[in-house]
């Protein structure tokens, strides 16, 4: 699987003079393929996948260069404090994008179905059930969040999360049921082929890697425990750099934080420290948390990272039967590490090794 995704990402990020040469080349053969009247030959095979293929490089770069970018529209976002709330204010962001979402979504499906009852269309039908469900799935998260808030309550979001679930899976249907009139019926809309290309090509690269600021993403994660460590008097203690960029999936590493931070409360007493640093090098990022909890036994240090592992009270049990297994599989799916250090009655530290560029690709 590893070899696989860097053999994607030598495909796909390769160097920028090779980018560069692909799109002249790409030009070339639509060129001889449209102007010469070779649509219907062989020929345009080729030529439509490498066009495909040297769309999909250009975007690929473009979205690493707009990664670096995010720097310089950090300094500015600071500069506006609206602007800056949103981004540092994971509640207030939160409900601002629910609240939005669900407007949106609400006034496509009232549009939609006006127009399916107007024009007697099963089309605009379809979508206006699309957009309902999605406006319902928007409105419960909401509701969760001006009840309990996130990030105090596992037990409700698991439970919003498997409706929201529920409710997504009724949704593909009625995208099928969209597909299916688009094919049959011939009903929508004509998009350019290269739109779709872009589309595709763009969550493709999502999906292999996304540049992002690992700093700020921290800060989010140990900001939604602020009010648990005021709560039980809890001396936090951060020492972070001011902006790191590197490739990764950003909901994966969120999973990461939040779980060693969620650990590192749970078994800080009243009190306590919890300290989270991070530093870096040419190549590496590094993030520690440590606590001043209870600490682990040789023999939990020997399972912690097991599934479900039940040995004492320390960090491998209590709620947490996935937890640090995932945070280790997550790790190892991103060419990371993770290791835990322990010292008897001081509590634990563990320390995460993330690479700036996965694949170690320049």
């Amino acid at each position: 699987m590893e070899q696989f995704k860097r053999l994607l990402r030598k495909l796909f990020f390769p160097k920028p003079w090779m980018t560069l040469l692909s799109i002249p080349v790409a030009a070339v053969l639509l060129i001889y393929t449209f102007a010469g009247g070779h649509k219907e030959d062989w020929i345009a095979i080729p030529a439509y996948v490498f066009s495909a293929y040297s769309l999909s490089l250009v975007c690929a770069r473009v979205g690493l260069l707009a990664g670096h970018a995010k720097e310089d529209a950090q300094l500015i976002i600071d500069k506006v404090p609206l602007a800056h709330r949103y981004f540092s204010d994971v509640s207030f962001k939160l409900h601002i994008s629910l609240y939005l979402s669900l407007g949106l979504n609400v006034i496509y499906a009232v549009m939609k179905f006006t127009f399916g009852l107007r024009y007697h269309s099963v089309w605009f039908g379809t979508l206006a059930v699309y957009y309902f469900l999605l406006a319902v799935m928007r409105f419960l998260l909401l509701h969760h969040a001006n009840r309990k808030g996130f990030g105090t309550d596992r037990i409700g979001e698991l439970q919003s999360y498997r409706l929201c679930g529920m409710i997504l899976m009724v949704m593909n249907i009625s995208l099928t049921d969209v597909v299916v009139i688009v094919i049959r019926k011939n009903e929508g809309f004509q998009y350019a082929g290269y739109l779709i290309y872009i589309m595709a090509m763009y969550a493709f690269y999502n999906i292999i890697t996304a540049v992002m600021n690992v700093t700020a993403q921290i800060c989010e994660c140990a900001v939604q425990f602020e009010e648990l460590w005021e709560k039980k008097n809890i001396d936090f203690e951060a020492d972070l750099e001011d902006r790191v960029m590197l490739e990764a999936d950003a909901g994966l590493l969120e999973l990461v934080w939040t779980n060693l931070l969620s650990n590192a409360m749970k078994f800080t007493p009243e009190g306590g420290t919890i300290r989270l640093s991070q530093s870096s090098d040419e190549t590496n990022v590094t993030v520690c948390v440590s606590d001043t909890g209870c600490g682990m036994t040789p023999e939990t240090m020997k399972h912690i990272f097991d599934k479900f592992y039940q040995g004492d009270t320390s960090h491998a049990t209590e709620e947490n039967g996935l937890g640090l297994p995932l945070v280790q599989r997550i790790l190892q799916l991103s060419d990371g590490t993770i290791s835990v250090q322990r010292k008897p009655g001081e509590g634990s530290t563990f320390t995460v090794v993330l690479p700036k560029k996965q694949g170690g690709q320049s």
